[in-house]
């Protein structure tokens, strides 16, 4: 009922291709079976019912201009095609300095899109951002959040293909993103750095000493003043457990134990001083136990050089493991330092089965690094890995000088509502202190309970991947003729589908082996019953 005609050489176009195919979860017929519907490509024109045909071009610019759709404009890296036909409706529009003209347009037949957007996503996805002046300006303007662009750019061909079976009277079956038909995902995540204040007892009075800022220096003393009584100031675990638990809501902490080789006479390694150094000692032990039994995931947060180092990243692998008494599957490198694509390489060669290092730094920008809110598989020269990778969204010290800080948090919530993608939080326990870090620790409360008003799904990045992995191995079909549509595959894996229908149809589950509930008005939720998971589910369309 779908199909791809796309034949190219191009591996960044053939990495877009697959990706849009697994992350949209459609299920893909061969090219040219008598009952191909929408038919999507380089070579699609002709080949279905309705054809979405896509520009093939390999040519990208820094930035060539932007496109602009639904109200909205977004940059473009390619010059694309003018796309304009008699009678043709404008859909999209390029715009630069000197330009302005359709680049996708509709007709009762067919769409076309006159960029190619494979290529774009599969170079974004593989770091084509990092090099353009998109991440420049990010950088240069804190109050930029770089989107989601791949997402941006699939959602459009996605659009397309639902406007395609709209017009043939055909329904549209795919994999829902997240269990039980929620809306979007939020990884909740901490990296324990470290368990007390050391170096910073200087450099933070110093700091805002040099801001004139006399409430943060009035602060820091009243945290000297605790300290001097006892407490701990960047050991906020109890509290934090408390409020997740109060919340209903489970995390993931990433363990550093830093190997890295400090010098007084070497400024640049003065941070290591107060990093964690020991995993062994009693109250540690004690607390990264307690965290599991309390359901929480424990990861590895791989020391400063240990993304260059597999024989490293093993053995802090193998530390917490043997604390653990069980199998460790995540990790995110420390200071989000990652060669790439070797990092990747290293962590999937020691068992990890997802990383979440993908981010900006704290100088270099904020929002989706390779402009994506939904987990991926990354590229390398031997091909797509097994690891999984959870693009990192919003980290704490990102927005710790920033006067909006809260209208950022909801514009990446918004954004990854709308793609629905997942949102991947950082909030370093130090934070918590509200002495040391006056409101952002909040700020993560709150994120939690606005999401959870909104209906997301929000845990660990051990369930995230475990997720993702299990729905991409769910392999299905779908059939539909005479208003009846067929759905066959393997529902033991608990997932559900989204079922999109042509306007004024509506659904009705004929078999009893699922659950049909309409959540919009061009889209069902079909969930298989897990008590009968027989391959095929039937649903009338009146």
């Amino acid at each position: 009922m779908i199909s791809f005609a796309c034949n190219t050489d191009d591996p960044v176009s053939r990495y877009g291709i697959n990706h849009f195919i697994h992350t949209t979860g459609l299920s893909v017929q061969p090219t040219g079976r008598p009952d191909s519907g929408v038919c999507i490509g380089y070579e699609a024109e002709g080949r279905g019912l309705f054809s979405v045909a896509v520009v093939q071009n390999t040519a990208l610019e820094e930035h060539a201009g932007e496109i602009a759709i639904h109200n909205q404009t977004y940059p473009l890296f390619q010059v694309p095609a003018d796309t304009r036909e008699a009678g043709d409706t404008c859909i999209a529009e390029f715009r630069s300095d000197d330009r302005k003209y359709p680049c996708i347009s509709g007709s009762k037949s067919g769409i076309a899109i006159g960029f190619d957007l494979f290529r774009l996503t599969g170079s974004l996805l593989s770091g084509y951002l990092d090099k353009t002046e998109v991440r420049h300006k990010s950088a240069q303007n804190q109050s930029v959040f770089s989107p989601p662009l791949v997402d941006l750019y699939e959602d459009i061909l996605f659009r397309a293909i639902l406007t395609g079976c709209g017009e043939i009277g055909m329904p549209l079956v795919r994999k829902s993103h997240w269990p039980s038909g929620k809306e979007f995902a939020v990884c909740l995540t901490h990296d324990v750095d470290e368990f007390t204040k050391t170096y910073q007892w200087v450099t933070r009075p110093m700091r805002f000493l040099r801001k004139r800022n006399f409430y943060g220096i009035k602060n820091q003393m009243k945290s000297l003043s605790r300290r001097f009584r006892g407490h701990e100031p960047y050991w906020t675990f109890e509290e934090m457990m408390r409020n997740e638990k109060k919340l209903g809501v489970r995390s993931t902490y990433f363990f550093l134990k830093e190997s890295g080789k400090k010098s007084l006479f070497r400024p640049e390694s003065w941070h290591l001083y107060g990093r964690c150094h020991s995993l062994q000692k009693p109250r540690v032990i004690g607390l990264i136990q307690k965290l599991s039994e309390d359901g929480h995931e424990i990861g590895v947060h791989g020391s400063t050089f240990s993304h260059n180092n597999p024989t490293l990243l093993n053995q802090e692998k193998k530390e917490i493991e043997e604390l653990l008494g069980q199998n460790v599957t995540g990790i995110r490198q420390h200071r989000l330092n990652l060669t790439i694509p070797d990092t990747w390489e290293y962590q999937s060669e020691a068992g990890f089965l997802y990383d979440t290092s993908l981010g900006y730094k704290a100088a270099d920008g904020r929002g989706f690094r390779w402009g994506t809110c939904l987990p991926f598989h990354p590229h390398a020269a031997t091909g797509m890995l097994p690891l999984l990778e959870i693009p990192l969204s919003l980290m704490d010290i990102t927005l710790q000088d920033e006067e909006n800080g809260w209208n950022v948090c909801s514009s990446a919530i918004e954004q990854v509502r709308n793609m629905g993608g997942l949102l991947t939080l950082l909030w370093h326990p130090a934070v918590f202190n509200d002495l040391e870090y006056p409101g952002l620790g909040d700020w993560y409360w709150r994120i939690i309970q606005r999401c959870k008003e909104d209906d997301a799904w929000l845990t660990t990045g051990q369930e995230i991947a475990s997720w993702w992995q299990a729905r991409e191995a769910t392999a299905f079909d779908w059939r539909y003729t005479e208003d009846e549509l067929s759905v066959t595959g393997d529902f033991s894996g608990g997932g559900s589908f989204d079922v999109y229908v042509p306007e004024h149809k509506t659904a009705e589950l004929i078999s009893e082996n699922a659950t049909l509930a309409e959540v919009k008005k061009d889209h069902y939720l079909l969930c298989p019953d897990g008590d009968d998971v027989s391959n095929e589910i039937l649903v009338r369309l009146r």
